[in-house]
């Protein structure tokens, strides 16, 4: 996918070698194909394009590339993991590319006051590991958790259009103590809003994840993902997988109380808990392997929305048979946190359909699933971000005062409009 935007002007040999002193020759790419990587993302949905990617170790460095960019009005993209979904780190008119990878140092850990001040370009799972080296906790937790940096966390994975991040400190939490995990098989998405409200109300703040996955989602894991094997003995329409962290040693029996409450009132038809580290994560893997498992089943139409929790099983009904409704045989892949109403929409090809015939009513598709979102007082995006992908769609949903503000907020920060142009608005 192309985005059409007005091309960055053509970088002069003189000014590239300024930019190059500044991150040092073997820090400044222009080889083709050493700036390739930085050219596409996961869905190989958008394809960018650049002269020079940017690799500085310091923030003296990034506030230099900063000052010459803007005396001669050159457009950056700054860019982490590279893990974002809707476009937002991809640089699709030439601008240059400032990757903060290199800046990955973790620079102070303080137990006294649950902190921990790290680079923009430091792993999340490295986050969470240095957290639990000093028992400790970082609580975020995602699919793209072995990639994705904690700079491109807090710009939301849609790119930084109002400056560049070079660190942050951030919050840590008591390590549990105890965490048990369940995978669970019942009847809908109803009976999983029920068992949400249970599991609240018995685990007194300890339940720390509760996902919900309908069956075709689980199916495509089990079919396309390496090592993965199905939890339970019997398929079920939907599952959810649950996860209790403790600061006690009090964690299974809770998870087991739950659970046989939730059977006893004909909420949970099936469910299996982890019986070790390795079965807790094989459960895990399944779930994060849910976006990837879609590409062998061809084009995926996706959605990452939000809406009232009590409204979920509505919006799940609504959307299915509206989507079913404008393109016969396509098949609704739902997945997301029911807690708190983010649902990863998505909705593979009819099979045997042509997969760009196909993506090529993504619009007309996402124009189906907005209404809904919106009737029921929900947010076109949740954890993923604007970027491109959502930006004409937010002009229709956002109050005209609110996007006024937003464009005087970055008319301020950035009155040059070099920084990440044509991303979010």
């Amino acid at each position: 996918m192309n985005v059409a935007q007005p091309s960055a002007p053509p970088l002069s040999p003189r000014l590239i070698a300024r930019f190059r002193k500044i991150v040092g020759d073997k820090y400044a790419l222009t080889d083709a194909a050493d700036i390739a990587p930085y050219l596409t993302e996961e869905r190989d949905l958008f394809h960018g394009r650049s002269p020079l990617v940017l690799r500085p170790r310091s923030t003296a460095e990034v506030s230099a590339i900063c000052a010459l960019a803007s005396e001669h009005r050159i457009a950056l993209v700054p860019q982490g993991g590279n893990t974002g979904l809707v476009g937002g780190q991809t640089p699709h008119n030439g601008e240059v590319i400032v990757s903060m990878r290199r800046m990955d140092a973790i620079r102070e850990i303080d137990t006294a006051s649950n902190t921990m001040a790290c680079e923009a370009g430091v792993i999340l799972q490295v986050a969470q590991r240095r957290a639990a080296e000093v028992d400790r906790l970082f609580p975020l937790s995602l699919g793209a958790e072995g990639s994705c940096t904690i700079g491109g966390n807090l710009s939301t994975n849609a790119g930084g259009t109002l400056g560049i991040i070079t660190a942050a400190t951030l919050k840590l939490f008591p390590k549990p103590r105890a965490i048990e995990t369940a995978f669970v098989g019942l009847a809908s998405p109803a009976q999983a809003l029920k068992l949400l409200s249970l599991s609240q109300n018995e685990a007194a703040g300890t339940l720390t994840s509760f996902e919900l996955a309908a069956e075709i989602a689980v199916d495509f894991s089990i079919r396309h993902g390496i090592d993965v094997r199905a939890p339970l003995d019997n398929r079920h329409p939907w599952y959810v997988l649950m996860e209790i962290s403790s600061p006690r040693d009090d964690a299974r029996a809770t998870l087991e109380a739950i659970l046989a409450k939730a059977m006893d009132d004909g909420i949970v038809d099936d469910a299996v808990i982890a019986a070790n580290l390795s079965q807790r994560q094989a459960f895990w893997k399944l779930r994060d392997e849910m976006s990837a498992a879609q590409k062998p089943e061809g084009g995926s139409i996706k959605h990452d929305i939000s809406v009232p929790v009590a409204a979920v099983p509505d919006f799940l009904e609504q959307a299915d048979a509206a989507v079913r409704q404008l393109i016969p045989g396509s098949r609704p892949v739902p997945f997301g946190h029911l807690g708190d109403g983010n649902i990863h929409y998505n909705i593979s090809q009819p099979i045997g359909a042509d997969a760009a015939d196909f993506l090529g009513r993504w619009h007309e598709v996402n124009a189906v699933v907005f209404d809904i979102v919106m009737r029921m007082g929900g947010s076109i995006s949740a954890e993923h971000g604007i970027g491109v992908l959502k930006r004409d769609e937010l002009l229709d949903v956002k109050d005209k005062t609110a996007i006024e503000l937003m464009r005087a907020v970055k008319a301020m920060l950035d009155p040059l409009g070099i920084m990440n142009p044509g991303k979010v608005l």
